[in-house]
């Protein structure tokens, strides 16, 4: 075989989805706060060289309603708009909209690792959700995912964010401050550039030497 027409496979995509609220609750520090820890966390997946993965990233915001607001990307080609907050709460559009990401094989090819999903929120549901979310266990590919979730201050609504992670050992995260959101992002940034360096990415890896358990609901 001629070396000239030896190609180098492609990495395989490592998704990650972020599920942001951004409804009216969230404006001020909080979404000043969230800005910061997600271009943050994309900076560090920047960083990430590995053969194995290649981290590529989605962004879904719900207010009043929910859109794709990051296409699925590799996080190298991304640039962060800034996030604005105004609206109501739409959780339940934003797992619908999850649920057609997972399905949709040019954005998640068959040959991706499983994908981390991240959601935060700091307040309760304005739409259904109960059914999305059923469809987004019930569905082979959100199955095979990593299900994250920070609540933000006293007034989210945990049992649903509860009722989305899909690892009882996890727990949700609770962000009592700006401090807060940032060390939850790191940890998530953590455990998921810990897989690509891993045997076997597809395999969920959780940084719990560096988290405060105290700060997880279960």
């Amino acid at each position: 075989m001629s070396f000239n027409k030896f190609v180098m496979s492609k990495p395989r995509p490592l998704p990650v989805i972020l599920l942001l609220d951004v409804s009216g609750s969230m404006d001020g520090e909080k979404i000043e706060s969230l800005n910061a820890a997600v271009r943050d966390m994309i900076s560090s997946f920047c960083a990430v060289a590995d053969a194995r993965g290649e981290i590529h990233v989605s962004v879904i915001t719900f207010a009043t309603q929910a859109s794709q607001f990051i296409t699925m990307t590799p996080a190298k080609d991304i640039q962060m708009p800034a996030l604005e907050a105004d609206g109501r709460t739409s959780l339940g559009a934003a797992i619908g909209l999850l649920n057609s990401i997972l399905n949709d094989t040019e954005q998640i090819p068959p040959r991706a690792y499983i994908p981390t999903i991240v959601l935060v929120g700091d307040g309760r549901p304005t739409d259904e959700w109960r059914m999305p979310l059923d469809e987004l266990m019930g569905s082979p590919r959100g199955q095979k995912t990593v299900r994250l979730a920070m609540g933000i201050g006293d007034d989210a609504d945990y049992s649903v964010l509860k009722a989305f992670v899909n690892d009882e050992k996890i727990g949700v995260f609770k962000a009592r401050d700006a401090r807060s959101i940032k060390e939850f992002f790191q940890w998530v940034t953590l455990s998921v550039t810990s897989r690509t360096a891993s045997q076997n990415p597809d395999e969920p890896i959780f940084a719990f030497d560096d988290r405060d358990d105290t700060k997880f609901e279960f």
